[in-house]
């Protein structure tokens, strides 16, 4: 077993970097493993490309019941393929799929479950023959002493597929996703229908449908439903709902009739208490209102209302309430209110205006159950004693974070600060409404626009400290090839040939069998690479420099995003009134998984990270290897 815990000393160096705000103190254990890698030629040439092994993608980054975390990744085996007496087949260089699984446990590290390459056989009613061998050099030598795969041996793909559909990414053969979303001032539905590619475990596009269904005002409050495929829009004074067939149904509001919304916000989940993984934190709940009198003319009432819809438009509570305007304060600034709530709390800070120059400024807090807690007015001295920026802060907040003594910290992005328009704010409030301190939190992203309005996940640590968590963009690009280069069939139209072959309404490994005649109907599914009979474009190079044979063979390029990214932490003590930027660990985000878990009841947080492509061989555990690592890092976040 590898050494899991290590010391701090050693490893802070290599594995954070040089950094003043970096503390890799925190870091307590780390671990890394290959996924997909090269290795050296064993025919003894120094000069030759790394033979490449195994491509592919993780699959599953799962928490389970019993605290670990089970990472699977789908792999490609590249080799050579002979089915000689199969027609169809060409013998050479292929790739057959497999899967590899690990185990996290956070007391011992990481831990091998199981790995291997699947038998192609599975589903298919005549077993076709063939045998997989190991590639030793770029030059096409092959040691046929053991193969790797056989007709006679491997995975069972069915039994894998049934038991543990997540790891291979399965939801069916088929699926339809169906969404709403903004989209240049219209709110638009849109079908997409996708087919299982089981050769690379993955869905790709058959067709897709889209249509308007309103116009609306970018800037208005929505919520969306996804289960019930609806869509809850702030529309005028009033909110109405919107279903996927355009039909429009005004939501019943406890307001007075010559009311008018006066300010808005989705609310969101708080950070649990357990052991949870960061992706399933803060996620949207429904919508706050605060509807007023339209304008706050002289001796005008001003009563109040606050309203909570939850995402299906249902009125979760509602209670009125009155601010002491002073006379002849008859309207808002422009940066004149914002809210912030989670499960069991809303904020409410409003503005009002008198004159080009005088304002007031409220702040409001609603208990969901109780009702109204305060209604308090914030002072400029207070103001100007926690340097809040004179140009107002965004109006568009994400988070509400409830303190145990009561107090509340809520969390903008995107600030019109003097500090510009790249960090996050956060302002604290005392349990009885007094503006306490003011936090920016200066992003240290590389060309941030790519990432403007990112929302942080915020986290509520053990020791009272508020973690806002996010992944920002690394400096440059950096190529996955060959390593993300995944094949989609084992060989140019040869599943057409054999569908005779499979059984029906049963899946099989080598396609989709009730989507058959329309596998590659879409052209975008395919960046139109040429895959080898032979070895060159199995590593990377071009077959038609060096002259030889190639045939065509469909692969798809997973990394899609221009840079990757890496996590950034914002540490905020209201305790001490102090804020503080810290670089994650030195390793990468995984595509379309989450990155870190974060263990309450020890105030430990787990990332689960990847390197990039090594540029040299480096031994692993004896073998010279290159390639991408998953990289494992725990965090004691105790002060």
């Amino acid at each position: 077993m590898r050494t899991f815990l290590q010391t701090v000393l050693v490893i802070s160096a290599i594995l954070l970097g040089i950094a003043s705000i970096t503390h890799a103190q925190r870091v307590v254990a780390s671990d890394s493993i290959p996924l997909f890698y090269s290795t050296a030629d064993e025919m003894g040439n120094s000069s030759v490309a790394p033979v490449l092994k195994t491509k592919g993608r993780v699959t599953q980054l799962a928490l389970t019941p019993e605290g670990t975390i089970t990472i699977s990744a789908f792999r490609q085996h590249v080799g050579f393929f002979d089915a000689s007496p199969t027609k169809g087949l060409p013998v050479g260089a292929n790739s057959l799929p497999g899967l590899v699984q690990y185990r996290y446990d956070p007391a011992t590290g990481l831990q091998p479950i199981s790995t291997g390459i699947f038998n192609l056989n599975g589903g298919l009613r005549q077993p076709i023959p063939y045998k997989f061998f190991d590639l030793i050099s770029n030059r096409g030598t092959i040691n046929k002493d053991k193969p790797l795969a056989t007709s006679e041996s491997g995975l069972d793909y069915l039994a894998t597929l049934s038991s543990q559909p997540k790891a291979l990414a399965y939801e069916g053969e088929r699926k339809t996703v169906r969404r709403i979303f903004l989209n240049g001032g219209a709110l638009r539905y849109q079908t997409i229908r996708y087919y299982y590619a089981p050769y690379a475990a993955m869905y790709l596009v058959a067709g897709t449908n889209e249509r308007e269904l309103a116009a609306i005002r970018p800037k208005n409050a929505y919520v969306v439903d996804n289960d019930r495929v609806q869509v809850l829009v702030r529309d005028g004074n009033g909110v109405r709902m919107i279903d996927s067939t355009g039909k429009s149904q005004a939501i019943d509001l406890p307001i007075d009739k010559d009311m008018s919304i006066r300010a808005e916000n989705s609310y969101f989940a708080s950070s649990g208490s357990g052991f949870f993984d960061i992706a399933k934190t803060n996620t949207e709940l429904g919508l706050d209102l605060v509807f007023g009198p339209a304008l706050m003319a002289k001796n005008q009432d001003s009563s109040f209302v606050f309203v909570r819809l939850d995402k299906q438009g249902k009125v979760v509570c509602h209670y009125r309430f009155k601010i002491p305007i002073e006379a002849g304060y008859t309207g808002a600034p422009l940066n004149g209110s914002w809210m912030a709530g989670n499960e069991k709390e809303s904020l409410l800070h409003i503005e009002f205006s008198k004159g080009l120059f005088k304002t007031m400024a409220f702040n409001v807090k609603i208990n969901t159950a109780t009702g109204v807690v305060y209604v308090k007015e914030e002072s400029k001295d207070d103001q100007r004693k926690v340097k809040m920026p004179a140009a107002g802060i965004a109006k568009q907040f994400y988070h509400l974070v409830s303190l145990p003594n009561g107090d509340n910290l809520a969390v903008s992005v995107n600030s019109t600060s003097t500090a510009g328009d790249d960090h996050y704010s956060t302002v604290h409030l005392s349990a009885d409404g007094v503006l306490k301190n003011y936090y920016a939190h200066n992003r240290l992203a590389f060309r941030s626009q790519l990432f403007v309005n990112r929302v942080p996940v915020c986290i509520a640590l053990k020791d009272g400290r508020i973690l806002l968590l996010t992944d920002e963009p690394w400096g440059s690009s950096v190529p996955y090839q060959p390593y993300g280069n995944i094949d989609l069939e084992l060989a140019s139209g040869f599943a057409a040939q054999i569908q005779s072959l499979a059984e029906v309404d049963k899946p099989n490994l080598l396609f989709n069998a009730t989507t058959l005649q329309q596998r590659w109907s879409q052209a975008n599914n395919s960046t139109g690479n040429r895959l080898l009979g032979a070895l060159d474009r199995l590593s990377g190079s071009d077959p038609r420099a060096t002259g030889k044979e190639y045939t065509e063979k469909r692969q798809l390029q997973m990394e899609s995003q221009e840079y990757i990214t890496y996590p950034v932490m914002y540490l905020i003590d209201p305790q001490k009134g102090t804020s503080e930027t810290v670089k994650g660990p030195y390793g990468f985000v995984i595509p379309q998984q989450t990155y870190a878990f974060y263990d309450y009841p020890k105030n430990e947080l787990h990332f689960l990270l990847r390197s990039t492509p090594g540029n040299r061989l480096q031994p692993y555990k004896g073998t010279p290897m290159t390639g991408v690592f998953l990289k494992l890092f725990k965090l004691d976040l105790t002060k």
